[in-house]
């Protein structure tokens, strides 16, 4: 492995005034760029292989059009590189640099979509000439209204030639002078191309690890994320203006052994580390360019429980599809002006958690067993900003909708021991009892000692979208952006990571006396806009993207409210939280029949029942390995269920002495582990059918997974390849509509679904008279399937509906379903809506301003 290079002798200053104006080219003008050099000179390194493409869509689905200058053959992506010998500087103007100077050529390739030019050759001059050959040019675009962001163009030192007409990109980013030259076409920021820079170097790495967990020694991770943290503050927190160039410059390698230079000469940056280098420059011609979907991320690393919290600084970054964002907009300008009203400053950060819907695996996560949920893009927003008095703690919280109390939080500490008290009337449902939870789970980890610095005070604005009560864990989402929210005036983002902020949030909720089992809160956190989410709890907190098929005829997920509040804080003794009384008795019994050990005062769980059974310690293999191995697991244990729980009066249910005794333990021994920290109320315990449900539901997600993977490869197998002319007028083939594949994909995933509300209803008692009018409808109306989703008791139904059909799927159930008959158009719109799968949570930072 060669991991050394040479530093280069080019330096980095910031964009001057030019010299001297020229015919033909329009002026530039000097931004207002912060002077600033960054080194970070560490031992470098360079993997063998680093330069596989991330694949998939983005989440801006960014697309390259790249451009031929002249062709030749067996180059990467869609770029092509020109044969001809350099341009010669007949004519050029200068552009000042400090202490170096770049000379553009005269003689300019236009780039068609955006109308940019760009000169064929441009030179840096340093001690020695460096004149650098245009290759090609290209355009990054939003493509939901091919809204063009960037023009690209891609430079390299050919004075020597190519070695060969198959000469590959990966031997000019090893070791020639390469260059990008950006050109916005719209007013951007700094901020913006930072982020994408940050988040594809980031996956890029995870790829590394992944493929080769070995690959970097701990001083070879710690030198690159030093270079990233370099890189990230070399952008300015400013406007990056349309149509003045940007460059970024890797000068030729060497095998001397120094670190490769990355040179940002227009904000003055240097990074000195190889591989951030080197691979800034492939990110160009891997996946989809410099701004990667955030599902590219979370499918090159183990799990995005590992990934920090997301800090964004354009909204789009929440709402990728431009549609939806300009929708959102005037919704987060409300927010921040309404702040400035109430407060007399502007917020420094809008934390933003989604609702999510579960789209299979009910009532499993908290015995262990993997969910299947999806972000909505119905979220929960918190505008904030720190006190300017440094010795307030109190937090104010306000609300944009009047109907909902306000009033201040303020944490005390207890003089015996110096605990944080904030106290919660769990007894009582109160949108400001979330809040108050989310502060104290932030006061314990992070403010605990009493000698510390203490907490900030704080201004809270909130509003949200997501209803309340209907099974879309508005509460989840409430307490994820209140967590978040804390955080951010705290200056603690960068202390957690996505799973860590998971736990805290499971935590946090417990103290308003719901025992969450993690579903919620890893969907609001963890989800991203392409796909769904499989989340696994055991051995370990585990995310990975599933995407979803796009089938033909395309299908949606419909979600519709029953208007009957789940509330399940009142209800808890009865529901909610008997069934998790349920489930762990379930599992200390089915383990005695099963001659698994357990603990005198261990509260075992299913999950782990069946793992002790099969002798699984969680480690071994990849993840489908150890999924194939759980689905013959489940298909197995559910035999014994039948045999063990559904014995005697397993069926009817036991009374509490007949659980007692099922339990081998004591009434003491009992009360404690199973009945001292939560209060139930029952006549008869479904041990027998809660466990069926529990084993048999987690088989079906497992099911679920396989049929969606199944189906997204299929459609891709069955979609034919673009030509060269489709790809560079961006007009894609779609999916064979007469797909016998895609429509099976469909029917399979509305079976499963049927089966789970059978299952929700019938086995988990969770469901209710109007969930099961609204299923049915729905399956009356075109459904594929339909299921109630999340606690149940009331709330929402998820229908999988053709996309074509929506429109009359709605109106028949308002028609069909008499709590909607009464609705006008905006009311109905509030309470049945089609979605997809939305962003996870993150904070905005709008220090900089919305854009």
């Amino acid at each position: 492995m060669n991991s050394l290079r040479t530093r280069s002798s080019v330096s980095a200053r910031s964009l001057s005034s030019l010299r001297q104006a020229v015919p033909k080219v329009q002026p530039c003008v000097r931004p207002n760029f912060a002077h600033r050099s960054f080194s970070a000179a560490r031992p470098s390194w360079h993997p063998a292989s680093t330069s596989a493409p991330l694949g998939g869509k983005s989440s801006r689905s960014w697309n390259s059009r790249l451009v031929a200058i002249s062709t030749v053959s067996a180059l990467v992506l869609g770029i092509t590189f020109a044969t001809s010998e350099p341009v010669r500087l007949e004519s050029s103007y200068i552009l000042g640099f400090e202490d170096d100077k770049v000379a553009e050529s005269f003689d300019t390739i236009t780039e068609p979509a955006s109308g940019v030019e760009f000169p064929k050759v441009i030179t840096f001059k340093s001690p020695q000439t460096l004149p650098l050959t245009l290759l090609g040019v290209g355009v990054r675009t939003v493509s939901f209204l091919k809204m063009q962001v960037y023009a690209i163009g891609f430079y390299a030192d050919l004075t020597r030639g190519l070695k060969s007409p198959e000469e590959k990109l990966e031997y000019l980013i090893r070791n020639k002078s390469v260059a990008v030259r950006i050109v916005a076409v719209r007013n951007t920021s700094f901020h913006h191309l930072r982020d994408a820079y940050i988040r594809a170097l980031n996956a890029r790495l995870g790829v590394l690890r992944k493929e080769n967990k070995d690959a970097l020694t701990a001083e070879q991770e710690d030198a690159v994320q030093d270079s990233l943290q370099a890189l990230k503050s070399t952008f300015p927190p400013s406007s990056l203006p349309k149509k003045v160039p940007f460059y970024m410059v890797l000068p030729a390698s060497s095998t001397s052994p120094v670190a490769r230079l990355l040179s940002i000469p227009t904000l003055n940056g240097r990074i000195e580390n190889t591989w951030v280098a080197e691979e800034l420059f492939r990110n160009y011609f891997a996946g989809d360019g410099p701004s990667p979907k955030q599902a590219h991320i979370m499918s090159s690393v183990h799990s995005p429980a590992d990934q920090p919290i997301r800090v964004h600084s354009t909204s789009g970054d929440f709402h990728p599809e431009f549609k939806q964002n300009v929708q959102q907009g005037a919704r987060w300008n409300q927010l921040i002006e309404e702040f400035g009203k109430q407060f007399g400053k502007s917020p420094t950060h809008i934390a933003r958690a989604p609702g999510r819907v579960n789209l299979i695996g009910e009532h499993i996560d908290y015995c262990l067993f993997g969910v299947l949920p999806a972000a909505v893009e119905r979220d929960i927003l918190i505008a904030c900003a720190p006190s300017e008095d440094p010795f307030e703690t109190a937090i104010n919280v306000q609300n944009l909708d009047g109907k909902y109390s306000v009033g201040s939080i303020d944490p005390a500490r207890s003089a015996k021991d110096g605990e944080w008290i904030l106290p919660i009337d769990k007894t009582k449902l109160d949108w400001q009892s979330y809040i108050k939870a989310a502060y104290h789970g932030v006061l314990s980890h992070f403010f605990s000692s009493v000698d510390g610095p203490s907490p900030k005070g704080a201004n809270f604005l909130v509003t949200g979208s997501v209803p309340l009560g209907g099974g879309l864990s508005s509460s989840a989402a409430l307490v994820v952006a209140s967590t978040l929210a804390f955080l951010a005036v705290n200056d603690k983002l960068a202390s957690i990571t996505q799973g860590q902020l998971v736990e805290l949030c499971m935590e946090n909720e417990t103290r308003v006396g719901v025992n969450s089992g993690g579903m919620d809160q890893g969907a609001s956190v963890f989800s991203s806009s392409s796909s769904a989410l499989y989340i696994s709890f055991w051995p370990k907190l585990h995310a990975s993207p599933v995407p979803l098929p796009q089938t033909a005829p395309p299908t949606v997920y419909v979600i519709a409210n029953t208007l009957k509040t789940a509330n399940k804080l009142e209800t808890a003794k009865i529901h909610y939280n008997l069934r998790v009384v349920e489930t762990l008795v379930a599992a200390r019994v089915l383990a005695r029949g099963l001659g698994v050990e357990v603990g005198l005062k261990e509260k075992v769980r299913l999950r782990e029942v069946l793992a002790r059974w099969i002798g699984e310690k969680g480690d071994e293999g990849n993840e489908e390995e150890q999924i194939t191995r759980l689905r013959a697991a489940l298909e197995n244990i559910i035999p014994e269920v039948e045999r063990i729980l559904g014995a005697g009066n397993g069926q009817r249910g036991l009374t509490y002495e007949e659980m007692v005794e099922a339990s081998g333990l004591d009434k003491t021994a009992f009360d404690e582990v199973y009945l001292s920290w939560v209060e139930v109320e029952a006549k008869y315990f479904q041990l027998y059918k809660r466990a069926k449900h529990v084993f048999s539901e987690a088989l079906r997600v497992l099911q679920f997974r396989q049929f969606s993977l199944q189906g997204a490869q299929q459609v891709k197998e069955t979609t034919p390849m673009p030509t060269v002319r489709q790809f560079l007028g961006r007009q894609m083939p779609q999916p064979d509509p007469d797909s016998k594949a895609s429509e099976s994909a469909q029917h399979e995933l509305g079976r499963l679904m049927n089966e789970s509300h059978e299952s929700c209803d019938k086995l988990f008692d969770c469901s209710s008279p109007e969930l099961n009018q609204l299923t049915s409808l729905a399956r009356e109306a075109g459904a594929l399937g339909s299921r109630l989703t999340g606690a149940g008791w009331g709330g929402c139904c998820v229908s999988l509906v053709p996309e074509a059909q929506v429109a009359a799927f709605i109106e028949q159930i308002r028609k069909a379903y008499p709590p909607y008959q009464s609705l006008s158009k905006e009311e109905l719109d509030q309470v049945i809506f089609a979605t997809k799968p939305g962003s996870g949570a993150g904070v905005y930072d709008v220090t900089g301003g919305l854009s």
